[in-house]
């Protein structure tokens, strides 16, 4: 998401005629999960929290769902991340 951020940047400035700014990444933080209802976060922003178990699991939920662009595409990805919960069974066959 940065990256894509800075493009559109080096673009503007491009047709500015302007000098390219150079990218600094920041660290938001990491998070995977590693079972059902169970994850590890590292967050670094906007507050600074290890966490693991289920309130990793949460969170990562959460924060994936967040970025989605669009209420459309959180309310279906929600919907088939429940599917698939409850039913041990993926979404695409």
């Amino acid at each position: 998401m940065q990256m894509g951020d800075h493009v559109g940047k080096m673009l503007a400035a491009d047709f500015a005629g302007a000098k390219r700014p150079s990218f600094r990444y920041f660290d938001k933080g990491d998070m995977a999960t590693i079972g059902r209802m169970s994850a590890v976060a590292r967050v670094e922003w906007p507050f600074k929290a290890h966490m693991s178990g289920f309130p990793a699991w949460l969170t990562w939920l959460t924060v994936h769902i967040f970025f989605l662009i669009g209420f459309r595409s959180r309310v279906s990805v929600f919907a088939a991340w429940i599917w698939t919960y409850f039913t041990f069974r993926g979404g695409a066959h």
